[in-house]
């Protein structure tokens, strides 16, 4: 029956006349029935038929005569028929009545329906008083624990569901779990996670009082299916309608999904699923596709196709307890309200949406945006059958089941917004923002602030408070997914709160917070509205208070520091103590913040006899030896000396990350510095990798690897001053370092270090002296100021070596005061008879050069110190547009690209008049990275040339730059460290310092000034900025020595007694030619000669002298040169440096003795190239550099050759130390090994004395570069790979590698021969054989020396010869081996006996005993001895047993064969406190020799008389056989009939060594047993110890 529904007044008054009448005919009907006559055969009377039966009756009784007539039989019968009609109109009358009665129910039901969905008249958002138990709702799972979550649900509201009420399957899993004691319960983020949309239905609601006067609401829900759709029915499922389930079970074809009901169940495929793989009791939303009612299933998939297809649609059975939470409806509006809008869906049912369901307001619009009749797609989203009430949502994001926008914003909690518009106030309720993620135009969101968000204090009426439109500042506080809104709070007092959640916390904060409760077991604190802690009463301060609560006011605010926070459970642990709280050590709070001698506070909380063990903050703990206690140790109980809760200083004297360890020391606690003396020793002049452990006030501590302890003063940071200080003040413990070992302190524990760039460049160059004979005349040096005297400056150079600079030589004028000029640690450049920067002055870039390093130092210390330093997007010499900010002061502020501020000094404003927010053509001058400034220019000119320079234009006019040019320079800007010029003859920028390693201070800068025009000397032409240096600096003659330009007269006046012609072009430069030039500067490996005429020469080292020469170990001519000598030299040829571009072209020139002596048409010797040189080929060379590893070797002009250290010598200390041995200059012969063109990389053998290039080999076909190795040759190699079990990988060469079987690492069958080596460790050994892929090697001394050391030969004695076995042949049956585990298996062992033949055991042949796991007792590697059982030459085969028996060759004793009051032989296993146990020869049986039997008298100390395998005799006193002990004695008087038995045979000595190992096994698994009890006792102390605690 089509149901219908009256929506006007008419309607409503027609259908009502309607069921009137319909009660009126039914009840007209049943009284037609009431009225009928009866029916009878035969006409009568109208008389009833109680009155028939009546009159029957007594016509029987007053006539019959003991049998009937004919008359009584005829009334029988007629009697019979009226029955059978009165049936049959009863039957009718009772089918038309429940007829009747079935429609009229219907017409009541439609009326009480119409009269029950009256239109609402008013809109009521959903509040807690409001909910009841059974009320269905939709939400998001808003947070995840490991056995409950919280669901958010509309209006702000929170519900809290249990892990037994998400869904039915989910508890049938927890229950097999539960069956199960060492299963563990699944995760339940693999069934819901945050975001996910659910249905639930309200269990129950309460008010729960906690600490104080607060309540908190608690709604507590079920997510079950089975609840949720208990009013499913099948004839309501239709396609597209929006279904709640669980995954019930994985099929073939995909998944069976739960509904919580019997009447449909639905089926997923896989192909219709888009979150992966589903679990069993995973709650999921899924959309029909299908409705099979014959089988009572729904085909359903996972993505909907569009949202108008999951409409739910109009069927007659449907009422209002069919309706579900989820549905989705078109819907007319019916009333727009000022608090939402009414809406009628189906033509029937009415719901309301309120104003927090309505769509975003970022078009200003609310309710105004509706009209009546208006069609709006809602979802249901509470549903309260009880009460006929249903809310709908209009929210974009319940529509989709998606998360809501501020999730994809990614908006953060805590986030401020500044400007949020107030958009609508709800009167007692609270406040609705429009805030915006960006600026004008961005993406606007949804926050409200709840009235008692607004103020800090109490406000009655909002509205009085905020205006619609006024802009305020708000703070993410929290979210509510089901509304799509953000809790916001206006309350300054939250604005400018730090801490708002638990994750804002970290152990070791100081925070402040407010006293909330008192009791005795602690204090409960806040420390805002979000976040509580709690605070033991152990930890109010550091001793006990009497009287905690004069202290502990509630509401007083105190400082407090977080010992430990865990935000997922929301648990916050403080402490009051004093120590703790104003602690100014570091903290600890993990283990990896641990570092070997730092101080920490700690607390102890566990102590026992052993030492103490300390907690420190978060999870770190440490462990206090009794040792490092400083308590005697036998006075001295440590539970006397320390008690729970007590705070201790202690240090750190080891850390092991992996096993979670920190060992500490009070002992070591009380030496004034972080840092440990240690034996450790460093080299003058080495450059060691360290890391700073310390931070002092005027310097660093830091370590070496090895534990060296370096002492790094403020001054040695850098080569500047200032950068000295920002380095310093950036660097932070564990920063790493390379420093300069100068010198060992006075007090023989610490080493002076540097870090100074230009210092370690010196000894990089090897130009930074140790000892007087290192020095020559006119040599410049790098040192650094030891003091300042008024006599002079004292240089420090490596080690002690001082140098005196008196103060006639400090500067070009008199000095009256050399303390103004130079401070201690400063670096400075000198000559070695002067100071005088006139002479000193840096003729390269190295000053600026270590400037950079120290600023790249800085900035890598800022990064890891969480400074971020924006990366610029401009670079200088470019021209931008830039948008004028501001002016500040006399400077403009311009906005570069990437947000970068550019900054104007007046000087270079420009002409043009400059107007804030217009763009301008602006030219970068510099980048301060450190200081994150930009400098930048207006002038006209300036900006003009550099742009032009840029284009291209005018190229031909521009001056092309080189090294050593002077040219004409505009002072621009003077920096904090560096001046700007630009050069306007090239249309470059140039960057000069400001001071130099001799000028410092307001003395260098008063050098520059802003427009001042100066001559300049470029030091580098490469990139941009041009590097310069100031070329008026000192006197013309020496800067000209130095490498000024000067001109072709003057070079020639000075080389009139050259005999070599003067170049002119470059044409003129041919081959052999000899010339002149004047030497401009000399490096370490070639000298710059000036040829005139602007022509440039380079002399390299292996050109200067010759090869002979090299040999003999002479000096090298080219150390000889000095600055603004003339010389004479022969051209080899015209080349262009590789770095220096194909423009710039130089003269390679040769000044060999011999070459020079020749005819200029004698043809000069060829030099080496990287094009011409082959494997095999001998070249000559000269040590340029000596690493720890290798060589590099100087071949000639920008060709250089390494040599691998295993290269370099065939002699092992040589190459042990290849620094002691050689050095830079020195002359080598090599051998070529491999040339690798496109590398450009020669790498190198050098060659001993009489040993030529190419050699005969092993007869193997060797690879290429492979090294000629002969078999049988001991040779050095570096072990680079250990193998467990099988042995070692050496290498040998550059190419060439071999193996070590674990066979032939000893001449003695030792445990574990790996051990014996290090990886890394260089070794000789002797070549086997020559193998494909290598070399078979020995490290076997009797293989590598001809004969064994004194350690060997003990070992051999100790652990038995170890034989080579190298053929099957070798073998015979009978013959007892020893030899490694290969592999192991479920059916036996391999055994390698050498390095070609491996032995099987079978498993029978194990052991006499079974042997439970054989993989786990037979690891590769492990030592066997074994005897031959079989060989089998052919097939080379070898079988061995283990069997001890069969190894001893006899049979064993056993229990049978001993009987009390027997004299037995036998070897001690163990030593007891309370006796000695003895293995009793030939057996596998042990027997006790009590304390009281061991002799006559009473024997203290029985480790002083026995030692484990000692012989011994002993008379068996008594036997148990049940438990099978065996009592001994050893007493004089029960040997003394016993016959003397000298046997030592093989038995004997197997029976010791045995009982030895079983002893060694037994002590071994004993003290692994003690360390887990141990380890589980610790565990169980402290979880007895963390006290668990919980703030809601």
């Amino acid at each position: 029956m089509k149901r219908s529904a009256s929506p006007s007044a008419s309607e409503r008054k027609k259908a009502k006349t309607g069921r009137d009448h319909a009660r009126q005919s039914v009840e007209k009907g049943s009284k037609d029935f009431s009225a009928m006559p009866s029916s009878f055969p035969r006409g009568g009377t109208n008389s009833t038929v109680s009155e028939a039966r009546r009159k029957g009756g007594e016509e029987h009784s007053l006539f019959s005569v003991g049998g009937k007539s004919k008359r009584e039989t005829a009334q029988d019968d007629a009697k019979k028929r009226r029955g059978k009609a009165l049936k049959a109109s009863t039957a009718r009358r009772t089918k038309l009545r429940r007829q009747d009665e079935k429609r009229l129910r219907h017409v009541d039901h439609q009326e009480e329906v119409s009269d029950s969905m009256k239109m609402p008249k008013f809109i009521e958002p959903l509040r807690f008083k409001k909910l009841n138990t059974g009320m269905l709702l939709c939400g998001f799972v808003k947070e995840v624990r490991q056995a409950d979550a919280t669901i958010s649900l509309p209006n702000n509201l929170t519900g809290w569901v249990e892990i037994d009420e998400i869904s039915d399957e989910l508890s049938a899993v927890l229950e097999q779990v539960l069956e199960d004691e060492e299963a563990d319960a699944p995760p339940l983020e693999d069934y819901i996670w945050i975001g996910m949309p659910v249905r639930c239905v309200i269990l129950s609601t309460a008010v729960l009082s906690t600490a104080g006067k607060q309540q908190h609401k608690n709604i507590s829900v079920s997510l079950k299916p089975s609840r949720v759709n208990s009013a499913l029915a099948l004839d309501t499922l239709h396609k597209g309608l929006s279904l709640y389930g669980a995954v019930s079970s994985k099929q073939e074809k995909g998944y069976t999904i739960s509904l919580g009901t019997s009447e449909a169940t639905a089926f997923l495929p896989f192909q219709e699923v888009s979150r992966g793989e589903l679990k069993v009791g995973q709650l999921l939303e899924t959309y029909v596709k299908k409705v099979k009612k014959e089988h009572k299933l729904a085909i359903v998939s996972t993505q909907r196709e569009s949202l108008e297809d999951s409409l739910t649609k109009e069927i007659e059975s449907l009422t209002l307890d069919n309706l579900l939470p989820g549905m989705i409806f078109k819907c007319k509006v019916a009333k727009v309200h000022e608090s939402g809008l009414v809406v009628r869906f189906l033509n029937f049912f009415f719901g309301t949406i309120d104003l927090f369901h309505l769509p975003l307001v970022g078009s200003g619009k609310g309710v105004e945006q509706f009209s009546e009749k208006q069609v709006v797609t809602a979802r249901i989203i509470s549903l309260d059958v009880g009460a006929n009430r249903i809310g709908l949502s209009l929210r974009r994001h319940v529509l989709d089941s998606l998360p809501p926008p501020y999730v994809q914003a990614d908006v953060k909690m805590g986030q401020r917004f500044d400007g949020a518009i107030v958009r609508r106030v709800d009167p007692e309720v609270g406040v609705l923002l429009e805030v915006q993620l960006g600026g004008e135009g961005s993406e606007s969101l949804e926050g409200y602030v709840h009235i008692s968000n607004v103020s800090d204090e109490r406000v009655e009426k909002v509205e009085k408070e905020v205006a619609v439109g006024k802009e305020v500042s708000c703070r993410v506080i929290g979210f509510s997914w089901a509304d799509g809104l953000i809790n916001m709070s206006m309350k300054p007092s939250v604005l400018a709160a730090e801490v708002l959640l638990y994750d804002d916390l970290t152990p070791g904060d100081l925070v402040k917070v407010k006293v909330e409760r008192l009791s005795e077991e602690g204090c409960l604190v806040s420390i805002s509205d979000n976040v509580r802690g709690y605070i033991p009463s152990s930890h109010f301060a550091d001793v006990a208070l009497v009287n905690p609560e004069r202290r502990l006011l509630p509401g007083k605010m105190i400082k407090a520091r977080v010992l430990r926070v865990n935000p997922q459970t929301r648990q916050l642990l403080l402490t009051l103590k004093k120590t703790l709280v104003s602690s100014s050590l570091p903290l600890i709070a993990r283990v990896e913040d641990a570092k070997v001698g730092m101080l920490s506070h700690g607390v102890v909380y566990k102590v026992q006899e052993s030492g103490v063990l300390v907690s420190f903050f978060g999870t770190a703990k440490g462990f206090l030896p009794r040792s490092e206690l400083g308590i005697e140790q036998e006075a001295e109980r440590v539970e006397d000396c320390f008690k729970p809760d007590q705070v201790l200083k202690v240090r750190v004297l080891s850390v092991e990350v992996d096993r979670k360890r920190i060992v500490l020391s009070l002992k070591a606690a009380k030496e004034n510095s972080q840092i440990i003396a240690t034996s450790a020793r460093l080299t003058v002049g080495e450059l060691v990798e360290m890391e700073v452990v310390e931070k002092q006030e005027e310097a660093l501590l830091v370590r070496a690897a090895n534990g060296a302890v370096g002492f790094l003063p403020r001054p040695h940071l850098a080569d500047h001053s200032n950068l000295a200080a920002l380095a310093f003040q950036q660097l932070q413990p564990e920063a790493r370092l390379t420093c300069l070992v100068l010198d060992l302190l006075a007090n023989k524990s610490r080493y002076l270090v540097t870090v100074k760039p230009s210092l370690l460049s010196a000894v990089r160059e090897e130009n930074f002296p140790s000892s007087l004979a290192q020095l020559h005349p006119q040599q410049f040096l790098q040192g650094y100021v030891f003091s300042v005297k008024s006599c002079g400056v004292f240089v420090r150079f490596l080690g002690r070596l001082t140098a005196l600079a008196p103060s006639s030589s400090l500067a070009a004028g008199h000095v009256d005061d050399p303390q103004s000029l130079f401070e201690e640690g400063q670096s400075v450049r000198c000559c070695v008879v002067t100071l005088k920067p006139s002479i000193c002055l840096s003729t390269d870039s190295s000053f600026l050069k270590s400037m950079e390093a120290t600023e790249q130092l800085v900035l890598e210390a800022q990064m890891k110190g969480g400074e971020s330093k924006r990366a610029g997007q401009v670079v200088e010499e470019q021209v931008v547009e830039a948008l004028c900010v501001g002016v500040k002061g006399k400077e403009l502020h311009f906005e570069l690209p990437g947000s970068l501020v550019g900054v104007c000094p007046p000087h270079l404003h420009g002409r043009a008049k400059v107007t804030t927010g217009k763009r301008y053509k602006v030219c970068v001058l510099l980048i301060d990275k450190l200081r994150e400034r930009v400098y930048v220019g207006m002038e006209d000119e300036l900006v003009a040339s550099l742009q032009a320079s840029k284009k291209g234009k005018g190229k031909e006019k521009e001056q092309e730059l080189m090294p050593a040019d002077s040219v004409r320079g505009i002072v621009q800007l003077v920096g904090e460290e560096r001046v700007v010029l630009s050069l306007p003859q090239s249309r470059k920028l140039a960057v000069a310092s400001i001071e130099d390693f001799n000028v410092r201070g307001e003395r260098a800068r008063k050098q520059f000034v802003p427009g001042q025009s100066m001559d300049v000397l470029v030091l580098e032409a490469t990139g941009a900025p041009v590097l310069v240096m100031r070329a008026d600096s000192g006197s013309g003659k020496t800067q000209r020595r130095e490498g000024q330009k000067v001109d072709d007269e003057e070079l020639m006046r000075n080389g009139e007694n050259c005999k070599g012609a003067r170049l002119t072009s470059m044409e003129e430069a041919e081959r052999g030619k000899l010339v002149k030039g004047i030497v401009h500067s000399v490096k370490a490996t070639h000298a710059n000669v000036r040829l005139g005429g602007g022509l440039r020469g380079v002399i390299d080292l292996l050109d200067a002298m010759d090869p002979e020469e090299m040999r003999e170990g002479k000096e090298n001519r080219l150390s000889m040169l000095q600055q603004g000598q003339a010389i004479d030299a022969r051209v080899l040829g015209v080349f262009s440096p590789a770095r220096a571009g194909r423009d710039t072209r130089l003269v390679a020139l040769s000044i060999r003795p011999s070459e020079l002596a020749q005819p200029e048409e004698t043809p000069l010797t060829k030099r080496p190239s990287l094009d011409e040189l082959k494997e095999g080929e001998e070249v000559e060379g000269m040590v340029e550099k000596v690493e720890g590893d290798c060589l590099w070797v100087h071949l000639g002009s920008s060709l250089k050759g390494r040599v691998e250290q295993l290269d370099a010598s065939r002699e092992l200390t040589v190459l042990e130390n290849l620094k002691k041995n050689f050095k830079v200059g020195q002359g080598v012969r090599a051998s070529v090994i491999a040339v690798d063109v496109g590398k450009s990389r020669v790498d190198l053998r050098l060659l001993e004395e009489g040993e030529k290039g190419k050699e005969k080999g092993s007869g193997r076909k060797r690879k290429k570069g492979e090294e000629a190795i002969q078999v049988g040759e001991v040779v050095p190699a570096k072990i680079v790979k250990a193998r467990p079990g099988f042995g070692f990988v050496l290498k040998l060469g550059l190419h060439s590698f071999g193996r070590v079987h674990i066979c032939d690492i000893a001449d003695a069958a030792v445990d574990a021969p790996l051990s014996l080596f290090k990886v890394g460790q260089l070794v000789r050994c002797c070549v086997l054989e020559a193998e494909e892929d290598g070399f078979a090697l020995s490290l076997r001394p009797s293989r590598v020396s001809g004969k064994r050391r004194g350690e060997e030969e003990e070992a051999v004695r100790e652990h038995g010869a170890f034989p080579e076995v190298s053929s099957v042949k070798e073998l015979a049956v009978g013959q007892l081996l020893s030899g490694y585990v290969k592999s192991a298996s479920s059916a036996g062992v391999f055994v390698q006996l050498g390095r070609q033949v491996t032995a099987r055991v079978k498993i029978s042949e194990l052991s006499d005993g079974y042997v439970k796991d054989v993989k786990a007792n037979f690891p590769p590697g492990r030592r066997v001895s074994g005897r031959v059982i079989s060989v089998e030459v052919k097939k080379e085969q070898v079988d061995l047993s283990l069997k001890r028996s069969v190894v001893l060759g006899k049979r064993r004793v056993g229990w049978s064969d001993l009987q009390v009051g027997q004299v037995v032989a036998g070897a001690v296993k163990s030593v007891q406190s309370f006796g000695v146990f003895v293995r009793i020869r030939g057996s596998e049986l042990d027997g006790l020799c009590h304390i009281s039997e061991v002799g006559e008298e009473f024997v203290r100390d029985l480790s002083k008389q026995f030692k484990q395998g000692d012989k011994v005799k002993a008379k068996i006193l008594r036997m148990d056989p049940q438990r099978k002990t065996i009592s001994l004695g050893m007493k004089p008087e029960y040997l003394q009939d016993a016959p003397d038995d000298s046997e030592s045979s093989e038995d004997d000595e197997a029976d010791q060594v045995m009982a030895k190992e079983e002893a060694e096994a037994e002590e071994e698994e004993e003290e692994e047993e003690e360390e887990e009890e141990a380890a589980a006792a610790r565990h169980d102390s402290e979880v007895c110890q963390v006290k668990n605690f919980h703030v809601d």
